[in-house]
């Protein structure tokens, strides 16, 4: 073999190792956290630190740093163009247009992560049900929003007929993914106007409520671009219900939630 032939062989494996040095090793049944091998040797990957993953000419997905060790870092993904697969030889890209010291909110809206979540969906506890509970959520980071939402409830009972409007304003952390998705933990405060009403006599209220909830919310592999979400936890109702508005809403009370929505 010539010489210039060997070195030009051995010049092309060094740079196939360099390039195809960070193996995944693991992805989430989601595919929103990808696993991989830390075979960074200058400059060393910092957490909250956005990168691509590149395979050959293709673009697989881009995201950031979420956990990090000296054999492996965790890359939570925000967008993805192709599928990535365990066993993928890859090459991790910074960014350049997103710095590390760009704060997460302006990196979510730079990267087109949605910032709105539209939702519906009915809670209900032991003695109580708001059937249609329309949210409004605006991300303010990468793992923070604030919400809003209104609930009605209306029912009859021994002839007393009671009405309830009430609105809530929430704010939601987003442990495990960026906004509206993974684990979240809510926590809300707002108020009740409540009515009850015989043939003789009106009685109205209006209770402040707090709660604190804790769910889940993801996209299911169904090809829509609607996300589902299921919450639990508890809501404080202050004062007394007169009457028998739906077995007295009031106290420390129990509240389930199950939701549709659409991020934009």
């Amino acid at each position: 073999m010539k010489p210039f032939s060997f070195f030009l062989m051995f010049g092309m494996a060094v740079s196939s190792v360099s390039a195809w040095g960070n193996r995944v090793l693991s992805v989430t049944s989601n595919e929103e956290q990808v696993t991989l091998t830390n075979e960074a040797t200058s400059r060393r990957w910092q957490l909250n630190e956005s990168v691509c993953l590149i395979k050959g000419d293709k673009e697989l997905a881009c995201g950031y740093v979420g956990r990090l060790t000296e054999k492996t870092l965790v890359v939570k993904v925000e967008s993805r163009s192709y599928k990535v697969a365990p066993g993928y030889d890859v090459t991790l890209q910074r960014e350049q247009r997103y710095p590390a010291s760009t704060t997460s909110s302006e990196m979510a809206v730079a990267k087109g992560n949605p910032i709105v979540d539209i939702s519906a969906g009915p809670i209900a506890g032991w003695n109580y049900l708001f059937a249609m509970v329309p949210q409004v959520q605006v991300a303010v980071s990468r793992t923070f929003s604030l919400g809003i939402d209104l609930r009605y409830a209306q029912s009859t009972n021994l002839g007393i007929s009671a009405n309830a409007l009430g609105g809530m304003l929430s704010l939601n952390y987003f442990h495990s993914h960026y906004a509206f998705r993974g684990l979240i933990f809510t926590l809300g405060v707002g108020t009740y106007g409540i009515t009850l009403s015989d043939p003789t006599t009106t009685e109205s209220s209006s209770p402040i409520a707090v709660e604190a909830l804790v769910g889940w919310r993801g996209k299911p592999h169904w090809g829509l671009p609607i996300d589902i979400g299921i919450s639990g936890g508890l809501q404080y109702v202050t004062g007394k219900a007169s009457g028998t508005f739906v077995n007295k809403f009031s106290g420390v009370l129990p509240a389930l939630s199950v939701y549709f929505g659409y991020s934009l």
